[in-house]
């Protein structure tokens, strides 16, 4: 049992931080208590999304810089840019994200272009059962759920299939696993969210172009 006291004066007992979230939003009463006149947790710049986080805590933003070239972009023996994009792009959908799915949706969208590939969207409702894109978005999906047995089953069959290799069925959950983390910083500390495509277009360019990690931050960091 998860003892949590969301509001003063009371003391609630949660078996599951779901449970809480749902007591959040059932007692509109209590959640008022919440609001303030105040409408936004940071003074951030005007910026989009992460990139706002990055110009407030710049200290951090460098080692997540570097983490998202690393994941990303960085040459893999197999995973390409675009499939490693629609990665980032489907865990940040199943997160309910709103700019990081829309985001990584343009890079991979861009990648696959670049690539001389189709690009078939988030959702692949004709993929082939057993497919090496089935297995990429299952493992994906289920390491966003935090269902470690699912994982584990169909890493198995994907190996067993050879649709999958380790190296490959690693970086899919780390890849998966870094982006949970950068959904929630994005959604929980309530980062603006551009509602023009052009804008997510604009930051595919310029991604695809010059990376993740900002001019004067690449270079420091050593090859």
């Amino acid at each position: 049992m998860v003892r949590i006291v969301p509001f003063q004066g009371t003391d609630v007992g949660f078996n599951s931080h779901r449970d809480y979230k749902n007591y959040l939003f059932n007692n509109q009463k209590q959640t008022n208590i919440m609001s303030t006149k105040r409408q936004n947790i940071l003074t951030l710049a005007a910026l989009p999304g992460i990139v706002a986080l990055f110009a407030f805590s710049p200290e951090t933003a460098k080692p997540m810089s570097e983490l998202a070239e690393r994941l990303l972009r960085d040459e893999h023996p197999t995973l390409s840019r675009g499939e490693r994009e629609l990665i980032a792009a489907g865990v940040s959908m199943m997160n309910d994200t709103e700019f990081c799915r829309r985001s990584h949706e343009a890079f991979a969208k861009y990648n696959f272009a670049k690539e001389g590939r189709p690009f078939e969207g988030l959702v692949k409702e004709n993929a082939e059962p057993g497919s090496r894109a089935n297995f990429i978005t299952a493992i994906a999906v289920l390491t966003a759920q935090n269902v470690p047995e699912g994982v584990k089953e169909a890493a198995l069959v994907a190996l067993e299939k050879e649709a999958l290799t380790e190296r490959e069925i690693h970086d899919i959950v780390l890849i998966a696993s870094a982006f949970c983390m950068y959904n929630r910083y994005v959604s929980c500390l309530d980062a603006p969210v551009p509602q023009d495509d052009a804008a997510y277009e604009a930051m595919a360019e310029k991604i695809y172009n010059e990376g993740y990690i900002p001019s004067e931050v690449a270079e420091e960091v050593p090859a």
